[in-house]
This record gives C-alpha cells, structure tokens and sequence, in this order.
C-alpha cells in the first residue's frame, strides 16, 4: 500500500508541476477513484473466488511488472 500512495502522491505533484491547475488534479482524482469504485467490486469477487493470498501475490507482482516496464 505504501506503493501505491506513493505513486499516487507523485502524479499529483506531476500534473500540478506540469499544469499548475487545480482542475486537473481533481480531473485526476476524480479519475483515479472512479476506478477504485468501479474495480473494487470485480476485485472483491475474485477474492472470494480465488485464494485471497495468492490474488494478492499475483496482482502486487503484476504492479510491479507494469511500474517497471514504463520506467524503461
């Protein structure tokens, strides 16, 4: 979790740096827990469906896999 509010805390500095508008910070959380919202549920019937450890195993690593593949 320390991640992923991390990564969240730097593209808002990130668009703030770049824009210096307070509308697409907003645009971008706005964004950014509608997903949560929408992706929450379909998360929490593949943890009831599948092993709970290994769904989080599997999606931290596929995370992590993306974060690295955009950094190079």
């Amino acid at each position: 979790m320390t991640g992923t509010f991390a990564a969240g805390t730097a593209l808002t500095f990130t668009i703030y740096q770049q824009t210096r508008s307070t509308a697409w910070i907003s645009a971008t959380m706005l964004l950014t827990w509608a997903v949560i919202g929408f992706l929450g549920p379909l998360a929490g019937a593949l943890g009831d469906r599948f092993d709970r450890r290994r769904v989080m195993i599997v999606s931290e690593a596929a995370s992590a896999l993306w974060q690295v593949g955009q950094r190079s």
